[in-house]
């Protein structure tokens, strides 16, 4: 029984298997261990490690780790290696101090050397250093765990004339044996292989590291492994980019596919406003998902530049190609974006189990737009020295999941958005010449080959007269869902399964199918189209004044308007605006310019991001009608970014340059036009007479047909 009492003054004494806890809990894996292995290889100023696992399958297997680096002096085995968390790397690295080899330490919590116990119980480290001893430590956690407490846990460390590292060599060699897991499978060792090869960028990773692995008498569960680095140039796009202190560089490029006769093509930015998404707990209700990347968002990160190679996996494009097996091989073992600290890769990102930038979940909204992990190859680039708000975790598994992380997720997330709408432009024109995708009057292109098709077929007077109740049925489908204002996914979607079924049917006409079977085919897509139908109450066209619906846009937007600051300007905001009519649905061309308006405050809040309020009177939006046009017209001209790609492109379903747009706003408007015979048009400069401030920004028109007239 312990005396009581009244006071006492005590140490903290940890017991001896704490330091065996450390590696054995801390480290997620026995793969994670090797890498943090070849990371103190790094350290050390090493320009060759060897990885080497022996004897698997046996009682003698054994894990080796071989470098030739500076090695240790005794004095460093005895104040810093055997001293756990010891921080003389992270005061190295705050304090700006580069070892002899010009390297920042990657390592900082002092406990990445007590990975080898989450290997074996038994750890044999020899290493040499200039001008000293080759020394010899030998860890046995079988005996060190029997001691009671920490400071009981003692190791002998022996000094002796260099035997291994002989003449002017220098190094460590670790190896474990007693190794926990003696049986490692085919698939560990080649995931342990891409592991440690891709401990360097594939792109410019450091030229004086090289990790080299052996697995005597498994050397066939190694070979033929891709190689990222040699495959890199096969992607179809690529895409590099940097942000720093708010200033966003892009360069872009397709290199063409020969055989579909499509020419190469680049583009690039230079000094431009990269726009994010928010962070959810950033985000107001019912407001913004976006914001302007402004330079504080480097704070504690430092310049982020990321490069990016896109490959196409669609059965069509990968036929053309030579390596097509190879390369789903590669995007299915090294897909995914990785993250890099002065060319070290920081783990896990980039592994099969990680999507630290929700590539695949952003995907499910908008597929045939986003990117997913299984077609890109890319990394994240880092300074070591500037990026000192990102911790490592103490389990090696990434950054803190902090504000400073979720603003690197966000940049990244950013400058994705620039890739993806310049790689849809190419996307779509491949899609289209390989006859797998859609075009901007897919339907109707369809319909007009099923016909075709029956012609020659001979089989027209059977089908005929479906095909003609199909499109007739579209065509009101369509005017229904656009009069009901459905701008968002859920119109896109309709239109591709009908056109899917309608492509469907085409497609068994080509490989000989019964006529019955497509004819029921059409059945079916009557059928969807009449539930639609039944779903959206249909709103018949009728003469409206221009200037009403644009004053009933304002008021339904005012609110918008007051909160971002935006002046209003141009002729249909005051009360002489002229008196210009025209037939359509009202709620039709509502939906089309509340799109376009909010496209515009968007833009100029990029353009014009609110800096105390000293920019935010730039923020204007001009309303009004010309003449010029082809006919009247209702005219939304801004002071924003502009438009940088062409109509066909903007006009296209899921194309966008905002993180969080669907690409559908110009979509539905352009259809809107379509449908009540009028044009959406993308004036040049000088096309129309605007006030000077606008001449920068982006201008488009709503042009009506000849029903159009003014009173």
């Amino acid at each position: 029984m312990s005396k009581p009492f009244s006071s006492l003054t005590a140490s903290f004494r940890p017991r001896a298997r704490l330091l065996k806890l450390l590696g054995d809990q801390l480290i997620a894996s026995p793969r994670l261990a090797v890498f943090e292995l070849v990371k103190n290889a790094y350290d050390a100023d090493a320009s060759d490690v060897l990885v080497r696992l022996e004897n698997l399958g046996t009682p003698n297997a054994k894990i080796i780790v071989r470098d030739n680096g500076e090695g240790m002096t005794g004095d460093i085995i005895r104040n810093a290696w055997l001293v756990p968390a010891d921080d003389h790397k992270e005061k190295q690295r705050l304090a700006g101090i580069r070892t002899k080899g010009k390297r920042f330490p990657v390592g900082e919590k002092g406990l990445g050397r007590f990975a080898v116990h989450k290997l074996g119980d038994v750890v044999d480290v020899t290493t040499h250093s200039k001008d000293d001893n080759e020394y010899t430590v030998q860890i046995d956690w079988r005996d060190l765990s029997s001691a009671e407490f920490l400071d009981q846990a003692s190791v002998t460390v022996e000094g002796r004339k260099a035997e291994l590292f002989t003449g002017k060599k220098t190094g460590t060699l670790i190896e474990v044996s007693a190794l926990r897991d003696k049986d490692w499978s085919r698939g560990e060792i080649r995931r342990l292989y891409r592991q440690v090869m891709a401990f360097c960028s594939p792109f410019d990773g450091p030229d004086d590291f090289k990790v080299r692995m052996e697995v005597p008498g498994y050397e066939k569960w190694i070979a033929g492994i891709p190689d990222p680095a040699r495959m890199l140039d096969d992607a179809l796009w690529s895409f590099d980019f940097q942000f720093d202190k708010g200033k966003y560089d892009w360069n872009f490029s397709f290199r063409g596919l020969r055989a579909l006769k499509l020419a190469p093509r680049t583009a690039k930015g230079v000094d431009e406003t990269l726009v994010v998404p928010v962070p959810f707990w950033e985000r107001e209700l019912g407001e913004k998902k976006t914001k302007i990347a402004l330079p504080e968002l480097n704070n504690l990160i430092g310049p982020v530049r990321g490069k990016f190679r896109v490959f196409d996996r669609d059965k069509e494009v990968l036929a053309l190609l030579p390596e097509k097996q190879l390369l789903k091989e590669l995007l299915d073992e090294n897909g995914g974006v990785r993250v890099y600290r002065d060319g070290v890769r920081v783990h896990d990102y980039g592994e099969h189990e990680d999507d630290w930038l929700g590539l695949d979940l952003r995907r499910v909204n908008t597929p045939t737009r986003r990117l997913s992990r299984n077609i890109v190859i890319g990394e994240v680039q880092l300074d070591l020295s500037k990026s000192s708000g990102l911790i490592e975790k103490t389990n090696r598994e990434g950054f803190v999941e902090d504000a400073v992380y979720e603003n690197l997720r966000s940049i990244v997330l950013g400058a994705l958005t620039t890739l993806e709408a310049e790689r849809k432009k190419d996307k779509d024109k491949i899609r289209a010449l390989t006859g797998t995708g859609e075009s901007k009057e897919g339907i109707t292109r369809h319909l007009t080959l099923l016909r075709e098709k029956s012609q020659k077929l001979g089989v027209l007077e059977d089908l005929g007269h479906s095909i003609d109740l199909v499109e007739k049925d579209y065509k009101e489908m369509r005017n229904t869902l656009l009069q009901a204002g459905m701008s968002g996914i859920g119109l896109a979607l309709v239109f591709h399964e009908i056109e899917r079924g309608i492509k469907t049917a085409h497609e068994r006409l080509e490989k000989g199918g019964s006529t019955t079977l497509a004819i029921q085919q059409l059945v079916d897509i009557r059928a969807i189209l009449a539930d639609f139908s039944k779903l959206l109450r249909n709103e018949n066209p009728s003469e409206h004044k221009l200037r009403e619906v644009v004053k009933q846009s304002i008021s339904i937007n005012r609110i918008r308007f007051s909160k971002h600051n935006i002046i209003l300007e141009g002729p249909f905001t005051r009360d002489d605006a002229p008196s210009v009519a025209a037939v359509f649905s009202r709620k039709l061309i509502l939906g089309a310019l509340t799109n376009l308006i909010d496209n515009a405050i968007h833009w100029t809040d990029v353009r014009w991001p609110d800096s105390g309020g000293r920019t935010s009177r730039k923020r204007k939006i001009w309303l009004g009608t010309s003449d010029d046009l082809g006919g009247p017209s209702i005219v939304i001209a801004d002071t924003g970014t502009g438009f940088r790609d062409d109509p066909a492109d903007l006009t296209g379903a899921f194309f966008s340059r905002r993180p969080d747009g669907m690409g559908l706003g110009l979509y539905y408007a352009n259809m809107v036009m379509e449908l009540v015979g009028g044009r959406l048009v993308f004036p040049e400069k000088g096309d129309i007479e605007l006030p000077p401030e606008y001449a920068d920004g982006a201008v488009i028109a709503l042009v009506f047909g000849e029903q159009a007239k003014g009173r």
